[in-house]
């Protein structure tokens, strides 16, 4: 009885020792009488570290550079040089076998009163065999210098400086070179009479002796679109 004590104790300091030992290495269970081991013997591994996720990066977006946009052309307030105006010679290369740069009109309701078709300053007035009584305004359309013109008048008012649009500036007549009553209304970069030599023609537009000559009608009718 006594031996089977002392063996009893010997083991159970050897275990108790064994012990000892396993736990300095990190393992850990329980051990039985007989040195059997019970529940499992498991050795504590430190949990990892998480590793932080780079947050996505996002490039930074670029705005397109916008287009240049042309400016259109503005639209202008126009007055009809004649009230209920009715053409009756139409703007020509060839007329007679020499070019018609503007335009005639009478009134379908027999109104005689000429109005300056777009504000502007008087250039010229006064008397030529060829035209007549005539009234020249400058105007700036489209950024360039432009000239109206108002022939063959039996009068014209007493004017000066500047003009309004649609302002009474005289009365038709057939005064000049002209073979019944009406207005010759003629638009362009120069004043009148600068020679007959056409270098271009496209209907909306002359180009005689170097100088530019415009359709009147179309440009009453686009709102001066056909000056440029």
């Amino acid at each position: 009885m006594f031996q089977k004590t002392s063996r009893y104790k010997i083991l159970m300091a050897s275990v108790l020792a064994m012990t000892l030992i396993l736990s300095q290495f990190g393992v850990t269970g329980i051990v039985g009488a007989a040195g059997t081991v019970v529940s499992p013997l498991t050795k504590s591994t430190p949990k990892p570290t998480p590793t932080p996720t780079a947050k996505p990066t996002t490039k930074p977006t670029t705005k397109p550079t916008p287009r240049p946009t042309t400016k259109p052309t503005p639209a202008y307030v126009l007055a009809s040089p004649v009230k209920d105006r009715k053409v009756i010679s139409v703007f020509s290369k060839n007329r007679n076998g020499r070019p018609h740069k503007g335009t005639d009109y009478v009134s379908k309701i027999g109104s005689r009163n000429i109005y300056a078709f777009y504000k502007g300053t008087l250039a010229l007035k006064g008397y030529e065999s060829s035209m007549g009584n005539y009234v020249v305004i400058k105007h700036k359309i489209n950024g360039k210098d432009i000239y109206s013109t108002y022939m063959h008048l039996s009068s014209y008012k007493n004017i000066s400086g500047a003009i309004k649009t649609g302002a009474l500036i005289g009365t038709m007549g057939n005064t000049g070179h002209s073979f019944g009553e009406h207005l010759h209304f003629q638009i362009g970069d120069a004043v009148p009479h600068v020679g007959h030599d056409i270098t271009f023609y496209n209907g909306d537009k002359m180009i005689s002796n170097g100088y530019t000559f415009y359709n009147a009608e179309r440009v009453l009718t686009t709102k001066c679109e056909t000056i440029k």
